[in-house]
């Protein structure tokens, strides 16, 4: 990976000081692990709060409250306790072209269509004791989506973008692609930075069955934001991958926008979609390098 476009912006930041330990990167590691810990424990409270007093859309209420009050206002809070800036850790100094926005979209769908295969393939090589589970998983986590942001009229599809896409790409990219790899890229190089931060994404889910897709985003979204040192592209690609899917639960009873109900990929055909997919993806980062500022 080439040396990081804007390291001019951060001299200033490692000049006069050593560089910080490996125990200082685990306990930023340590500080989103807990983080994730308080969200959880948050989000089930305010379930609970919510069933008993039988709230409309309470899925979607409450998760869009557990967002903001236990994953956004500590996130700010270690933001405001770290050596860092907050200016820093947020990106503010960087920008974004257009030909950027242009090949981030571009990135996004062909992520989109690498999942679409690779979910079936890694359904296929499953061996016959997990696909079962697997499957079930599957059924319970579209389940759990379809009660959070599923809906017929143009308010429950605003409620839905709201909740699953506007709020989580806000808050999560202010947590991962922020503080997390910004803190990261003073401790080690800016490649471990980001495959670091997408791997504790893809687990943040707690998604078996889309793990490798979520942490695959992770890394193209932490490229990005160590590419163009701002969070603008993946505040946006963040929202749009999101918007995707529940864009395609509403028009569909499908989660999955490339089949069909009950149609099925055969192997060969989610192989080559999963590595038309992939290739694209590679291509678009290609581009995205050379087109530094």
């Amino acid at each position: 990976m080439e040396e990081n476009p804007a390291s001019a912006e951060q001299e200033p930041l490692a000049a006069g000081r050593p560089k910080p330990a490996l125990s200082s990167a685990m306990l930023t590691v340590a500080s989103v692990f807990f983080v994730y810990l308080f969200y959880q424990s948050g989000g089930a409270l305010l379930a609970a709060w919510a069933s008993e007093l039988a709230i409309d859309h309470a899925a979607a209420i409450t998760q869009g409250l557990a967002q903001l009050l236990f994953l956004l206002l500590p996130t700010i809070v270690l933001m405001r306790l770290s050596a860092i800036p907050a200016k820093v850790s947020m990106r503010l100094e960087g920008s974004v072209t257009l030909s950027q926005y242009i090949l981030g979209i571009a990135g996004i769908l062909a992520i989109q269509v690498f999942a679409s295969g690779f979910v079936p393939l890694q359904d296929w090589l499953l061996p016959d004791s997990w696909r079962i589970v697997f499957d079930q998983l599957s059924l319970e986590i579209e389940g759990m989506y379809r009660r959070m942001l599923a809906g017929e009229t143009p308010a429950d599809t605003l409620r839905a973008l709201v909740v699953g896409a506007v709020i989580p790409a806000f808050t999560e990219e202010l947590l991962f692609r922020g503080y997390l790899q910004r803190h990261l890229e003073e401790r080690m190089p800016a490649h471990w930075a980001i495959g670091l931060t997408a791997l504790l994404f893809g687990l943040f889910h707690l998604n078996p069955i889309s793990f490798v897709p979520l942490t695959l985003i992770g890394a193209f979204l932490g490229y990005i934001a160590w590419h163009t040192q701002s969070l603008a592209l993946p505040f946006f690609l963040h929202f749009f991958n999101n918007a995707i899917s529940i864009v395609a639960l509403f028009l569909s009873k499908s989660l999955d926008p490339f089949t069909a109900e009950g149609e099925q990929l055969d192997p060969v055909s989610a192989l080559w979609l999963s590595l038309w997919g992939f290739g694209t993806l590679a291509i678009t980062m290609l581009l995205l390098r050379r087109r530094r500022a």
